[in-house]
């Protein structure tokens, strides 16, 4: 995917997303202001982004996938904002701007990511029911509980929370990544691909994009970050959270950043890059991932 593409989902995505947002109605105008404070804060649009360049691959049009992929950034947004917390990463900061709790307090800031996390299955649902589509609906509302819940982003936060304090092996540290951020952008994916029209055997090949290991030195990502980490001295805890915090108060700006972000980075690199071998299936081709 170029530059200028990804800038252009990147732009509709920006330019839709309060679309998902609920309507205020004088009682709940201070849960949707916390709902839209960090909904609407920037970032990459990442995972979106990537459910509508999905939908394009398989021959499938963007504007039908634009709805479910603005919520998609509802689910991140909110597990960005309990991640947060003070009693998960207790961060400040955000984006360069104040995390929600900061802003709205810790009690709203909780409401306003179960507010968003509910908004996306109202919004794909009630998008899906008025195109009189309720099989699609199903199925993308299902990928997306998948892809956010127990077996997916939520049991990779609580192994995240569990292994804070201790020394953990390279399988546990991958299975934390692969499932905290990699199963949501897995589920973006074939997501968009659902959208598109993808058949069974191509969905199939995208069932598990996060297996193009960052561990190795195959995807382009993986060789640059490794040497990076393998320059910095080792901080005695080595679960995410811990490492972010390390990196926080002990290191250098711009090597806390390649220290505590090129995991997830090189997650999401290489789902880039798996966005573009899968270019061949608008040729009903599929690729092995």
């Amino acid at each position: 995917m170029s530059k200028e593409k990804m800038s252009d989902l990147q732009a509709l995505v920006e330019a839709n997303l309060a679309s998902v947002l609920p309507d205020k109605d004088g009682y709940n105008d201070v849960l949707v202001d916390a709902m839209a404070y960090s909904l609407l804060s920037g970032g990459k649009r990442l995972r979106p982004v990537l459910a509508l360049a999905a939908c394009e691959a398989v021959g499938g049009k963007r504007e039908d996938a634009l709805l479910s992929a603005c919520a998609i950034e509802c689910i991140h947004s909110y597990s960005l904002i309990h991640d947060d917390l003070p009693g998960m990463d207790d961060d400040e900061l955000r984006r360069g701007k104040l995390t929600n709790h900061m802003v709205y307090g810790v009690g709203m800031a909780i409401l306003a990511g179960d507010g968003l996390q509910t908004q996306a299955f109202e919004a794909i649902s009630r998008h899906w029911l008025a195109q009189n589509n309720p099989e699609t609906g199903l199925r993308v509302l299902s990928e997306l509980a998948t892809g956010a819940g127990n077996g997916g982003m939520v049991v990779g936060q609580a192994q995240d929370l569990l292994s804070e304090g201790k020394q953990i092996d390279d399988v546990t540290m991958k299975y934390i990544h692969a499932h905290k951020t990699g199963a949501l952008i897995t589920a973006s994916v074939r997501i968009g691909a659902i959208i598109g029209g993808a058949d069974e055997k191509t969905l199939e090949t995208l069932k598990s994009p996060m297996t193009f290991s960052m561990w190795s030195a195959t995807p382009p990502c993986s060789a640059s970050l490794l040497a990076v980490m393998k320059k910095m001295p080792r901080p005695p805890i080595q679960s995410s959270t811990a490492l972010r915090r390390h990196a926080k108060w002990q290191l250098p700006n711009a090597t806390a950043r390649r220290l505590c972000f090129g995991i997830c980075r090189g997650i999401r690199t290489c789902s880039i890059t798996l966005l573009s071998t899968f270019s061949n299936v608008k040729n009903k081709t599929t690729t092995r991932i």
